[in-house]
C-alpha cells in the first residue's frame, strides 16, 4: 500500500511537471526582432575638425545645419593637458570649454588648441604618444520675443543640463 501511494505521488508529480514544460519552454524561448529607425532632426548639425600636430590637436566645431547653436568641448588624456583658446573660448571651470557666442549656420568656432603639457614626461606606448580624446556637445539656440539668444550666456553650465530641453544634442568623437 505504501508503495502504491509513493508510486501515485511520483506519477502525479511527473504528470504535473510534464504539463508545465510546454508553457515554460514557450515562455523562455519566445522572442521577437525589430528593425527600422526614425531620423530625429533637432534643427542643427555640427561636426568637429581635429587638426593633429606632434603633441596635440587644434579643434574647431562647424555648424552645418540651418539654425544657430551653442558649442562646448572637453578633452581627456592620461597626460596633463594644456588648453590654449583663441577667440571666444571660455574655461567653464567644470572641465568644459564653452564657445562664448552663437555659432551661426555655415560658420565655425575659433580654434581651441589642446596639447600635452609635459612633453618630456609624456607616456609613450608602443612608440605612439598617448591619445587626446575630444568630446563636444552642441545645443540649438532658442531666441526670445525680441530676437535675442535665450539664455544670452552659453558658458553657464546649467543651460546644458536642462532636463527635457528639446533643443539639446550630444555628440562626441
Amino acid at each position: 500500500m505504501k508503495k502504491n501511494k509513493l508510486l501515485l505521488t511520483a506519477l502525479a508529480v511527473i504528470l504535473a511537471m510534464g504539463v508545465m514544460v510546454a508553457p515554460a519552454l514557450a515562455y523562455f524561448t519566445a522572442h521577437t526582432e525589430a528593425a527600422g529607425g526614425i531620423n530625429l532632426d533637432l534643427g542643427h548639425k555640427t561636426t568637429i575638425d581635429e587638426e593633429f600636430y606632434d603633441w596635440g590637436k587644434k579643434i574647431t566645431v562647424s555648424n552645418e545645419g540651418p539654425e544657430s547653436c551653442y558649442v562646448r568641448v572637453q578633452a581627456f588624456s592620461s597626460e596633463r593637458l594644456e588648453v590654449t583658446p583663441s577667440g571666444a573660448w571660455t574655461d567653464g571651470g567644470d572641465g568644459w570649454w564653452y564657445y562664448n557666442g552663437v555659432v551661426d549656420a555655415g560658420k565655425s568656432t575659433d580654434v581651441l588648441d589642446i596639447a600635452i603639457k609635459d612633453k618630456a614626461e609624456a607616456e609613450i606606448v608602443d612608440g605612439q604618444i598617448v591619445d587626446v580624446a575630444v568630446v563636444y556637445e552642441s545645443m540649438k539656440v532658442v531666441y526670445d520675443e525680441d530676437g535675442n539668444p535665450d539664455p544670452a550666456d552659453p558658458t553657464d553650465p546649467t543651460i546644458w543640463k536642462t532636463k527635457g530641453n528639446p533643443a539639446y544634442e550630444g555628440s562626441g568623437e
